[in-house]
């Protein structure tokens, strides 16, 4: 079974959207687990169940479009990226790079401070500017005639 170039980019969108909204999600359950634990000086193990049933949230439009932007932007600026910080880690914002650092964590802790519950893009630097993912699976098609 081959795949047309219209289911392609269907399964590519919808995959695109499943790992945005994961993403947004385990940030906010993140900060606002840190929050909970800070405020009322707990242990994160007791407060992890009150903090799960929020997960289903959807992201919101204008989120969308902040990450298909800093995509964008990431793409139209990979060239210059490539000839400066060519295995780096650098995050985008505003369609603007606002920081890098070989030291992902480092990075993100000050990204983190720097704009809190902003969508900013934070990739790492590579000779093509997407990854090519590849997905095996056991299922064998079979074409009827």
């Amino acid at each position: 079974m081959s795949l047309s170039t219209t289911d392609y980019a269907e399964m590519k969108s919808a995959l695109k959207e499943a790992l945005v909204e994961l993403i947004q999600e385990r940030r906010e359950l993140f900060h606002e687990l840190l929050k909970e634990v800070a405020e009322e000086a707990i242990s994160i193990e007791e407060r992890i169940p009150s903090v799960l049933p929020q997960a289903g949230r959807f992201l919101d439009e204008e989120f969308e479009k902040a990450v298909d932007r800093e995509i964008s932007a990431f793409h139209k600026m990979h060239a210059a990226l490539m000839a400066q910080h060519v295995g780096e880690y650098v995050a985008i914002y505003g369609e603007q790079l606002i920081d890098h650092d070989a030291d992902k964590l480092a990075l993100y802790q000050r990204v983190e401070k720097a704009y809190p519950q902003q969508f900013v893009l934070m990739r790492r630097v590579e000779k093509e500017p997407e990854r090519e993912l590849l997905f095996r699976s056991t299922r064998y098609f079979v074409k009827e005639s």
